[in-house]
């Protein structure tokens, strides 16, 4: 016997049809966003990859050194957050002027051949 498989949007009807209450809880409060946007400014607005684990938890101690402590379930939730989200949370204040590249193509080879 085959087992049914539902997609996600089909179990969220199916749950709703049975009266069941579907909530959504934030994992990340506001001061947690602000912290951590703070935080991302200090270090130069670095990617989310460069930005998560051992580099965050650097930050956190500075922080914690110069501004008071955290409470640990705040600073676990810091320390918890993936790349992925603490690019998609500050997605909103990167700032689209800066770039990121060092040269285009173009410079790179006039360089190169200047060497030549």
């Amino acid at each position: 016997m085959k087992r049914k498989r539902f997609s996600e949007e089909q179990i969220i009807g199916i749950l709703r049809e049975s009266g069941a209450e579907i909530t959504t809880k934030a994992t990340y409060t506001n001061g947690d966003i602000e912290l951590l946007k703070n935080l991302w400014l200090a270090a130069g607005q670095p990617c989310g990859k460069r930005f998560a684990g051992e580099m965050l938890g650097l930050w956190l101690d500075s922080w914690q050194r110069h501004h008071g402590s955290l409470s640990d379930t705040q600073r676990d939730r810091l320390l918890r957050i993936s790349a992925a989200q603490i690019d998609r949370v500050l997605a909103p204040h990167r700032c689209a002027s800066k770039k990121r590249r060092i040269a285009n193509r173009d410079h790179l080879g006039e360089t190169f051949h200047a060497f030549e």
